[in-house]
């Protein structure tokens, strides 16, 4: 009667959790007009064969800070750790997890995607996408500003959209070619400059994530 307790135990816990793959780990750099962000880096841990999905190291140049985990499939965590130890992350407890749901998906068509041309770094031709609202009236009405992607194609990778309503965009309807970020800049209705962030270098990993299905 034990055994069979402890297996129905086994099962249930394997059953009530996802485990996420990474195989890309890649650092930016910010700049902004905000003190408290310009010139920190953060981190994203993702799988360049599927974009549902990353884990962020919010600010490396602390001794502690906060990652997170998105998955826009509705799954969302959060803790602090020590970036030496982000190598070493493995899984996130239950009080760390919630449900996640995109409070912008009602706005997928006011948004698109749109090409403009290539822009040459260091001699590769790199593709550069304009994320824009398309609702002229609300556009100005609410000042609305764009995003700038700059995206190294010969780099395999799934497109890296930290905006959730980009993500859905380019999951509906598409619009953003694969590869790299290598750059994404933010500017406001009358196209001064707000942030950007900018590679500043990748590399291959082997990581897992365990997410405890917790509300399921």
């Amino acid at each position: 009667m034990i055994k069979l307790l402890a297996l129905i135990l086994f099962y249930s816990t394997a059953w009530a959790q996802r485990t996420y793959t990474f195989d890309t780990r890649i650092e930016y750099l910010v700049s902004a007009q905000t003190q408290d962000q310009n010139d920190s880096i953060f981190t994203l841990l993702t799988n360049s064969k599927d974009n549902a999905y990353y884990a962020r190291m919010w600010d490396t140049r602390k001794k502690k800070s906060k990652l997170t985990f998105l998955d826009q499939n509705g799954t969302y965590a959060h803790k602090a750790i020590a970036y030496r130890d982000l190598d070493q992350v493995r899984q996130f407890d239950c009080g760390a997890v919630s449900r996640y749901e995109n409070p912008y998906k009602y706005q997928m068509d006011n948004y698109a995607f749109s090409q403009i041309g290539d822009t040459l770094i260091n001699g590769i031709a790199h593709k550069t996408v304009r994320l824009r609202c398309i609702n002229k009236e609300r556009s100005e009405k609410k000042q609305i500003g764009s995003y700038l992607y700059i995206v190294n194609p010969a780099i395999a990778h799934k497109p890296v959209l930290l905006l959730a309503t980009a993500y859905e965009i380019e999951k509906t309807r598409g619009g953003m070619p694969a590869g790299l970020l290598v750059e994404q800049h933010h500017y406001d209705f009358h196209g001064q400059w707000i942030s950007s962030i900018k590679l500043t270098g990748y590399r291959n990993i082997q990581q897992n994530l365990i997410i405890p299905q917790c509300n399921e």
